[in-house]
Order: C-alpha cells, then sequence, then structure tokens
C-alpha cells in the first residue's frame, strides 16, 4: 500500500508538472501570437504615418516652401524700391507687389493615420525614437503651424485684402502709377507691408523649413524601421 501510495504521489505530481508545463507553453505560444500581431498592427500603423508624411510633403510643405520663398525674395525687391536703391520696370514691380500680396497658403494636413493609431494606442510602435518624433510632430508641430497660418489667414481675409481691393485694380496687367504712388507713400499698406514680411519670416524660417527637415528625417527613420520588421 505504501509503495502504491508512493507511486500515485509521485504520477499525481507528474501530472501536475506536465499540466504547468503546458499551460506556460501555451501562455509562450499566446504572447509570441499576439506580439506577432502587434509587429504586423505596427507595420500597417507606420506605414499608413509614412505615406502621410509624403504626402503632407509633396501636398504642403515643399510647394509652400517655395512660394513663401519666393515672396520674402520678391519684397527684397520690393523694399529696395522703397529706398530707391534700385530702379525697375512697370512689369517688374507689378510681378513683385502681386506676388507678396497673395492671400496666406492654408495647410492642411493629413492627420488620418494618426487619429488611427491613437484609438489603437501610440504604444504599440516599439522604437521610442519615432513614437516620440511622431507625437510631438501631430501633437505639437501640426497645431502650432495651423494656428498660426490662420491667424495670418484671418489677419489677410479682414485687414490685407479690403485694402488690396480698395485701393488697387486686379483687372488690369500693371499697376498704375496712381497704384504705385499708394504702395509707397501710404503710411497703413506700408506698415501692413511690414507686418505681413515679419510674420511670413517667421512662418518660413522657425515653422516651416525646421519641420520640414523633420518629416524628411522621420520618413527616413520610418522607413528603416519598417526594413527591420519585415
Amino acid at each position: 500500500m505504501e509503495n502504491k501510495t508512493g507511486k500515485y504521489f509521485k504520477y499525481a505530481i507528474g501530472e501536475i508538472i506536465l499540466v504547468v508545463i503546458g499551460i506556460l507553453i501555451a501562455l509562450q505560444i499566446n504572447n509570441w501570437n499576439e506580439d506577432r500581431l502587434n509587429r504586423q498592427k505596427e507595420r500597417i500603423y507606420l506605414t499608413e504615418i509614412k505615406n502621410g508624411l509624403k504626402s503632407d510633403l509633396n501636398e504642403e510643405f515643399i510647394p509652400a516652401v517655395r512660394i513663401y520663398g519666393q515672396r520674402l525674395e520678391d519684397v527684397k525687391k520690393i523694399e529696395a524700391f522703397y529706398n530707391n536703391t534700385e530702379t525697375f520696370s512697370i512689369d517688374s514691380l507689378t510681378v513683385y507687389f502681386r506676388s507678396f500680396l497673395r492671400p496666406e497658403w492654408d495647410f492642411v494636413f493629413n492627420m488620418a493615420a494618426f487619429e488611427n493609431l491613437k484609438s489603437t494606442g501610440i504604444d504599440i510602435i516599439t522604437n521610442d525614437s519615432i513614437r516620440s518624433q511622431i507625437s510631438s510632430l501631430y501633437s505639437y508641430r501640426y497645431p502650432n503651424i495651423r494656428e498660426v497660418n490662420q491667424n495670418y489667414i484671418r489677419y489677410y481675409d479682414l485687414q490685407v485684402s479690403p485694402l488690396i481691393y480698395t485701393n488697387v485694380n486686379s483687372t488690369t496687367h500693371n499697376l498704375a502709377p496712381g497704384e504705385l504712388a499708394f504702395f509707397k507713400n501710404n503710411i497703413h499698406f506700408v506698415n501692413t507691408l511690414n507686418l505681413i514680411k515679419r510674420r511670413r519670416r517667421f512662418l518660413y524660417h522657425r515653422l516651416l523649413i525646421p519641420v520640414k527637415k523633420e518629416i524628411e528625417s522621420l520618413i527616413k527613420d520610418i522607413e528603416l524601421e519598417l526594413e527591420k520588421l519585415k
């Protein structure tokens, strides 16, 4: 009886050990499957973020940087006209003024990929640097540009546009002598021009150029991470 009891006891312990081992193996397999599914989701989200960033880069930042860069070059010519340091033809002055006085660029960023990522949980991005860059760009950089930009648009619509349309004939090819005189001698317009110049310099140098570089760098980092996750 003692021998049988000992055998049963050893058998029971063996059964318990086998059950525990089976549970541990099942948990390990479950964790492995869950991690595999999370990495698949991570690749999908990173791909969506990358595509959204490329869209923003090509449709918003690259053309906006080109346009604002040109406008800041044009205002240098306008300043030379004001300071009488250069002589320009009517055709040239018309191009410079009309270029600089066009409405502000209205930035519309692709936020869908980031909103999808947030709904799942941004922690699914395992690379700490990439996760931090994504969060900073979409939660701070983009809203900051939008806020500044919308303030500029409101100012243009309420202050600049009425001033231009009241004093400049937009249907003629060249500026008339009276319109050039208004541009040069009207203190309200001169002050408005200086304010637009300062604001666009800030937008161009402090926001657009740095964020464009951030986006280009983040796209490269995501592409490298996607290669690792294959």
